[in-house]
């Protein structure tokens, strides 16, 4: 369950590796509950902001996702998901997790939080 205080989508915790690592995986969850379930857990805007954000040539201690981040990862769309070497794993994160993703990212709060970073 996603913690409901955090005053930011990522919270203010963690080294800027476990934040791009926790950014990382809710793109990739984000992306496949838009590619695979047509079901999204966060608006465009949203999505867009967390995927404006990732740093896709920081090493994150997992070769295979950071090489899959390099080589197919693109901040204009959530294509890439399709090839996405832990799929089943982020399958399972979302099946588990996209009422309270929903939730989350529906926030007020967060909405606000990330609205005042995204172009006009």
């Amino acid at each position: 369950m996603i913690e409901a205080p955090a005053p930011h989508p990522l919270g203010k915790w963690g080294t800027p590796v476990e934040l791009e690592v926790r950014r990382r995986i809710q793109l990739s969850v984000a992306a496949y509950a838009y590619e695979f379930e047509s079901s999204p857990v966060m608006g465009d805007d949203l999505f867009d902001w967390f995927a404006g954000r990732i740093c896709k040539h920081m090493g994150t201690c997992h070769p295979v996702v950071d090489e899959f981040f390099k080589v197919h990862f693109s901040p204009m769309t959530g294509m890439w998901i399709h090839h996405h070497p832990e799929l089943d794993g982020i399958r399972r994160i979302y099946k588990r997790n996209a009422d309270d993703m929903r939730a989350y990212f529906a926030r007020p709060e967060v909405l606000k939080l990330t609205a005042k970073d995204l172009p006009k």
